[in-house]
C-alpha cells in the first residue's frame, strides 16, 4: 500500500517529452510512494520547443519577469488536490509537492 503521494511538476519549460520527470518516482526507489507528474496548462509562447508553464513568467518582450505572480495556478492545483482527496481517496496529510523550474 502506498502511504505517501508525491505530485511533481515543472514550473517553466515543461514539455510533452518530460518522461524522465514522470518516471522520477520510480527512479528514486521510495518505498510505499505513489507519484503523479502534472504538465503545466499554459503553452509558453517564448520558447522554441513546445513547452508549457503554470503561470505567466515572461513580459511581452519575452524577458523573464523578476517577480511573477503564481497565484492564478493555486485554484487549479486546489481542484487537482480536491479531486485526488475526494475521488481517489488520497489522504491529504500524505500529499507532498515537488516542483522545479
Amino acid at each position: 500500500m502506498n502511504s505517501r503521494r508525491i505530485i511533481g511538476f515543472i514550473l517553466i519549460g515543461d514539455t510533452h517529452i518530460d518522461i524522465p520527470f514522470a518516471n522520477l518516482g520510480c527512479q528514486l526507489h521510495l518505498p510505499q510512494t505513489a507519484t503523479l507528474a502534472l504538465r503545466a496548462p499554459e503553452k509558453n509562447p517564448y520558447l522554441y520547443e513546445e513547452a508549457y508553464r503554470w503561470y505567466t513568467s515572461f513580459d511581452p518582450l519575452g524577458e523573464l519577469l523578476d517577480r511573477p505572480n503564481p497565484t492564478p495556478v493555486l485554484e487549479l492545483l486546489s481542484k487537482v488536490v480536491n479531486h485526488l482527496v475526494k475521488d481517489c481517496a488520497w489522504p491529504p496529510q500524505r500529499i507532498h509537492f515537488f516542483g522545479c523550474a
